[in-house]
Order: C-alpha cells, then sequence, then structure tokens
C-alpha cells in the first residue's frame, strides 16, 4: 500500500510538473509572438479584440450558468477585475509590448506583478510578508530597476514609455488578483466575466471607432492569432496553471512561473533578433530568482 501510494504521488508531482511547464511555456511564447504581431500585421487594438472575441465565446457557457457576479459582487469590483484582466489591461501591456523588447515585457508584467500584489496587500489587507518573501520583493524591485534604470540612462523616450506601459500592466493585474483572491469566485468564472465583459463592451467600440485591420489580414494569420491569443492564452493556460497548482500545491508550483520572463528571454534572441543588455540579462535573473520567493515557495505551510 505505501509503495502505492508513492508511486501516485509520483505520477501526480510528474503531472504537475509536465502542466506547469506547458503553461508557462505558453506565458513565454505569448510575448514572442505578440510583439511579432505588433511589428508586422496587428495593432494593439486587434490583439485585444482577437483575445477577448475568441474567449468570449468559449468562456460565455460558463457565465450563462453562473452569471456575470454583479448580484454577489457589485458593479465595482466586477468592473474592476475587468479592467485589471480584461480588454483594459490588454490593450496596455500589449501597447508596452509595440515599444518595448518581449524580453523586457516578460520581466516587467508578469515578473513584477508579485511586488504589486505584496505592495497592495500590505496596504488594504493588513498583510504582513514573511522574511523570504521581503528578500524575493527586494530582489524583484532590484532587478526591475536594473532594466529601467540603465535604459533611462540612454534608452529613447519611446522604449521608457513602452517599459511604463509594461509596469502599469503588472500593476493592473495585481490589482485583479488581490480583488479576486477575496471574491470567492473559480479562476474559470473569472476568467469567463472577464472575457464576456471584454467584449461586450470593446468589440462595439473597437468595430466602429478603432479602425480594424484584421479584415485585411489573411485568413489563415487571423485564425491562428485568434487561436492563440483567445484559446491557448485566455482559457488553457488558465485551466493548464490551475490543475498543476492543485497537483503540486502552491509553493512547489510557483517557481515555475519564474520561468516565464526567463524564456521570453532567450526565446527573443533567435525569433526577434533581440540581444539582450547586459541589464536585461542581470535584471531578468533577479526577477525569476526573487519571484518563488516572493509568492512563498520557501514560506513554512500554516
Amino acid at each position: 500500500m505505501q509503495r502505492e501510494g508513492s508511486t501516485t504521488d509520483r505520477k501526480r508531482v510528474a503531472a504537475g510538473v509536465a502542466l506547469a511547464l506547458f503553461t508557462v511555456s505558453i506565458w513565454g511564447s505569448w510575448f514572442i509572438v505578440t510583439r511579432l504581431g505588433v511589428l508586422h500585421s496587428l495593432k494593439p487594438t486587434d490583439v485585444v479584440a482577437l483575445r477577448f472575441g475568441t474567449a468570449a465565446i468559449l468562456t460565455f457557457p460558463i457565465v450563462l450558468r453562473h452569471g456575470f457576479g454583479f448580484a454577489r459582487l457589485g458593479a465595482a469590483r466586477v468592473l474592476a477585475l475587468v479592467a485589471g484582466a480584461g480588454a483594459p489591461y490588454l490593450l496596455v501591456c500589449v501597447s508596452g509590448l509595440s515599444l518595448a523588447p518581449a524580453a523586457q515585457g516578460g520581466a516587467l508584467t508578469p515578473g513584477v506583478m508579485p511586488l504589486w500584489v505584496a505592495l497592495l496587500g500590505i496596504m488594504f489587507l493588513g498583510e504582513r510578508p514573511s522574511r523570504p518573501r521581503q528578500i524575493g520583493l527586494a530582489m524583484i524591485f532590484m532587478g526591475a530597476l536594473a532594466i529601467v534604470g540603465f535604459e533611462s540612462l540612454g534608452g529613447s523616450s519611446e522604449r521608457l514609455l513602452g517599459q511604463a506601459l509594461l509596469i502599469a500592466a503588472g500593476l493592473m493585474w495585481a490589482i485583479y488578483t488581490v480583488i479576486l483572491r477575496g471574491s470567492g469566485l473559480t479562476a474559470m468564472h473569472a476568467v469567463a466575466i472577464v472575457s464576456s465583459l471584454s467584449a461586450i463592451f470593446y468589440l462595439p467600440i473597437y468595430v466602429l471607432f478603432l479602425h480594424p485591420s484584421l479584415p485585411a489580414m489573411p485568413i489563415d494569420g487571423v485564425f491562428f492569432h485568434a487561436l492563440y491569443q483567445g484559446a491557448f492564452a485566455g482559457v488553457l493556460a488558465m485551466l493548464t496553471w490551475n490543475r498543476a497548482v492543485e497537483l503540486l500545491g502552491p509553493s512547489r508550483a510557483s517557481p515555475f512561473a519564474a520561468l516565464a520572463p526567463v524564456l521570453a528571454l532567450l526565446a527573443a534572441i533567435p525569433a526577434l533578433g533581440e540581444s539582450p543588455t547586459p541589464a536585461e540579462w542581470i535584471g531578468t535573473l533577479l526577477i525569476s530568482c526573487g519571484v518563488p520567493l516572493a509568492t512563498g515557495a520557501l514560506d513554512r505551510p500554516a
């Protein structure tokens, strides 16, 4: 019985690791695919339309079954969720990627997000980070400072604006995370609410006022980006990450999230021809090492 139990545990861990790596590969490659898109054929407004148009179709049955959450959370918190992870968030993030390298996107948005979450938790929830978390948060801060600080000495104003947008996108996602933590919503219900309301509010504005360029694109290109942005990045990655956390536990799963900035930096070299500066290498490594600590990988179980 003991051997059978240990075999089952190993299978659970192996499945969890596989799902975590698959999820992180989607997160890391998202910055590459999106950067390629906005550099060639897509505008940030097109990416947002593809993401939430597709994701809304896939997740709308969840909203039909469980509702939009207005009665449960109130309009203010629902709209804050939509702003933090929906069309406004993605528009800010993709606009940043149109101005700054993909490697910086991986470091400054998901990499810095735990720092924002901790600050919001301290300010509004009275949380006190443990010593390992404090060390991780300090490493993330120093990593972001290495990237942005050195860039500000000789970088262009356009790239600095892109960095500011990427950091702002991390703050928006952190607000979403903090609100979601206290909402009682499942992750998929939250994704369905965000996707459906983003599509309802954003798509009419996009079609009427934002001059869509999708009709001029080849149909296979539109299909690829719709599938990748909406189905893979918008829905599938959420499902696989949630399952990985269930199998591994939060503390063992969180270090895998730290791989996303490194994957984005490494993949940008052959895919985009971007050569990271020493500051980007140092900053990304500091952030990637800080994320597991900041998200509680070394905390003692409560």
